[in-house]
């Protein structure tokens, strides 16, 4: 019989506001959440978006902070430390409002 895998790649572990994400604790967001309120290429970017093999953090309102320190009274290096930190779409986001792409 062969087996089925040859090696093991650890994953690293995903974050959700500062704490592992864990189905026993209640500190867990799953893809199919997240499909109520986005479309499926933005939650693929989500997963695809980020080192494999290192630990990571979903912030669900990265986004929206972005917007918010931009729109009271123009907190470029509040937005910028939010994406920053966030990465991925809100970093996203950061550069298409300041036009640096």
């Amino acid at each position: 019989m062969t087996p089925f895998a040859r090696g093991h790649l650890p994953v690293g572990a995903v974050h959700q506001g500062g704490v592992k994400m864990a189905k026993s604790t209640g500190n867990l967001t799953l893809a199919g959440d997240l499909l109520g309120d986005h479309p499926p290429a933005v939650v693929r970017l989500l997963v695809l978006d980020r080192v494999w093999h290192e630990p990571s953090n979903y912030e669900p309102a990265a986004t929206e902070a972005v917007t918010a320190a931009l729109l009271t009274g123009l907190a470029v290096p509040r937005a910028v430390a939010v994406a920053r930190d966030a990465g991925g779409e809100a970093a996203r986001l950061l550069i298409r409002v300041l036009t640096l792409a």
